[in-house]
């Protein structure tokens, strides 16, 4: 098990050795050697690494963002709670990632000294101490050995438990009938719409595929989520759409979304070709204007014809 679990873009390979040598030269295991062992699959080797290691370090580059792989590590370090953002460039992180504060290293030089790589040593370090006092991963306590007689009062306990329980279900269905009922903070916010993905491999002669896409998610007010679709044409065109959906205050929607166009010699593949960002409102209890957006040429392109936000 290590330490350490680095993701990061083919493209930033020099960047994430440099950070890794400086980690382990502090006494630290990182595991970033993407190399896979014979006889393993890369899907078996990244699950495996990740799964066991204490503290997911993501490095955010303008190709990471785009990344489907670096945002699918990310957010298993999320849901672990053991995520550590490192800006290699001033870039905008992806909208699901920025409550965490990131450790801006876009000047860093590979010094031993530098104050903000000390600081995410420091960082890292106060979370691996963390981690090292919970309970490791997959080890379960033994089973506990009742007597007779101890066995008679964890009986009397737990009856005694479950009358309290249901008194106190009771007393609360009492209070929730009488109570005037408040506003809700909560809405439906749908995405639906219709995009087309083309793979133009011979001029003239394309592969072409529209599809409908619609989604749904329940949020409470100040809540995000992100919604994503992937389409994939030809096996080597990929057309993928995600929006970072927010629920405002006011009961309003906003979305911040990014297409993505892939082109590669299988689907799904990390070999981006394209993106364009853009942003869609829409009222409380209303619908947005529709969104029309395009990217891509003539040797293959993705068309959102229509796209609609609304909230109910």
């Amino acid at each position: 098990m290590s330490d350490i679990f680095i993701s990061y873009t083919r493209n930033d390979r020099p960047k994430a050795e440099r950070l890794a040598r400086a980690l382990e030269d502090r006494g630290l295991s990182v595991w970033w050697d993407r190399s896979i062992p014979a006889g393993q699959t890369f899907d078996d080797a990244i699950e495996e690494a990740i799964g066991f290691t204490r503290c997911v370090l993501v490095l955010w580059s303008k190709e990471s963002v785009a990344s489907r792989w670096v945002r699918t590590e990310a957010a298993e370090g999320v849901n672990r709670g053991i995520l550590v953002p490192v800006l290699l460039e001033k870039v905008e992180m992806p909208l699901a990632f920025r409550r965490i504060q990131a450790a801006d290293l876009s000047d860093w030089k590979g010094e031993a000294d530098d104050m903000a790589f000390k600081r995410l040593v420091s960082n890292i370090q106060a979370l691996l101490d963390n981690a090292s006092q919970a309970q490791p991963h997959g080890v379960s306590n033994p089973p506990i050995k009742v007597r007779g007689g101890q066995r008679r009062t964890l009986l009397f306990l737990t009856i005694a438990a479950a009358s309290v329980v249901i008194l106190a279900i009771y007393l609360r269905l009492s209070w929730v009938t009488n109570t005037p009922p408040t506003p809700t903070s909560t809405r439906t916010v749908y995405i639906s719409g219709n995009w087309t993905i083309n793979d133009d491999e011979i001029f003239g002669s394309d592969e072409e595929e529209t599809h409908d896409f619609e989604k749904e998610v329940r949020l409470q007010a100040g809540q995000e989520q992100t919604i994503r679709f992937a389409e994939c044409v030809g096996n080597e065109v990929e057309g993928v759409l995600e929006i970072d959906i927010l629920l405002n205050q006011d009961l309003s929607a906003t979305g911040k979304g990014t297409i993505f166009y892939y082109e590669g010699t299988a689907c799904p593949n990390d070999d981006l070709e394209d993106r364009s960002s853009f942003r869609i409102s829409a009222p409380r209890d209303g619908t947005s204007s529709p969104f029309q957006g395009h990217i891509g040429d003539q040797d293959g392109y993705v068309r959102i014809n229509r796209l609609e936000l609304s909230v109910r």
